[in-house]
C-alpha cells in the first residue's frame, strides 16, 4: 500500500504492507553487518584458518610417518613418491569435503531464513511516523519508537531506508513510496532531522 504524497514540514506519516521475505533479509543482513551472522561462519573465520593450519601440519607429519614406517617397508613404495605427492593425492577428498561443507552452510542459512520468514506475520500494515523527536513504527499489535539520538546510522541499502541503533535495525521499504524521487526526498528530510552526535574530542 503506497502512502499519499508526503506533506511538507518536519512531521509526516507513511505506511506500507510488511513482506516477510524482505524483513527476513533485513534481519539477516543486519546480523552480518553487526558481526553476528545467522550461522557462526563470519565469527569463526579465524578459527577455521587456525584449524586448517594445524590440520595441515598434522596431516603432513602423519603422512611422513606413514611413508617412512609403513609404506616404504611394507609395500616397497618408491622413494620418488614423497610427502608432497601424498598431499596432492589427499587434496582431492579434502576439496570434496570443503565443497560439501560450503553447500551445507548455505543450506543451513537458507533454512534459517525460511524459518525466520514463517515467524513473521504477513500482510501487516506498518505506519511510520517521522517527527522532530524521532521516528516510530506502529502495527495493530506493536509500537516501536526511536529518538534520533538512539539512531547511530541512516543509510539507503538495497533500495530501503535503514535505521541502525545499538542492537536493532529498522527500515522503510521502497514500496512505501510512489517513486524514487519521493523516497530520496524523504531520506533527505529524515537525515535533516537526524543529527548524529559529534564524537567527543580528546
Amino acid at each position: 500500500m503506497l502512502a499519499p504524497p508526503l506533506p511538507q514540514g518536519a512531521h509526516f506519516t507513511l505506511s506500507y504492507i510488511r513482506q516477510p521475505g524482505e524483513e527476513a533479509e533485513v534481519i539477516a543482513e543486519a546480523f552480518q553487518r553487526l558481526g553476528q551472522p545467522l550461522l557462526p561462519r563470519g565469527n569463526m573465520t579465524g578459527w577455521y584458518l587456525m584449524v586448517g593450519i594445524v590440520g595441515g601440519a598434522a596431516l603432513s607429519l602423519f603422512l611422513n610417518i606413514c611413508r617412512s614406517l609403513i609404506l616404504l617397508p611394507a609395500f616397497g613404495l618408491t622413494p620418488l613418491v614423497d610427502v608432497s605427492n601424498l598431499i596432492l593425492i589427499c587434496s582431492v577428498p579434502c576439496l570434496g569435503i570443503y565443497v560439501l561443507m560450503t553447500l551445507y552452510l548455505r543450506r543451513e542459512a537458507h533454512m534459517q531464513r525460511t524459518a525466520m520468514m514463517t515467524r513473521i506475520r504477513p500482510d501487516v500494515t506498518v505506519t511510520v511516523t517521522v517527527s522532530p523527536d524521532g521516528i516510530s513504527w506502529e502495527t495493530s499489535c506493536a509500537l516501536v519508537k526511536l529518538s534520533w539520538s538512539k539512531i547511530s546510522d541512516i543509510e539507503d541499502r538495497q533500495g530501503r531506508i535503514e535505521f541502525d541503533s545499538d542492537a536493532t535495525v529498522h527500515y522503510i521499504p521502497a514500496h512505501a513510496f510512489h517513486n524514487q524521487q519521493e523516497q530520496a526526498a524523504a531520506l533527505e528530510r529524515i537525515r535533516h532531522l537526524w543529527q548524529p552526535l559529534e564524537p567527543a574530542k580528546p
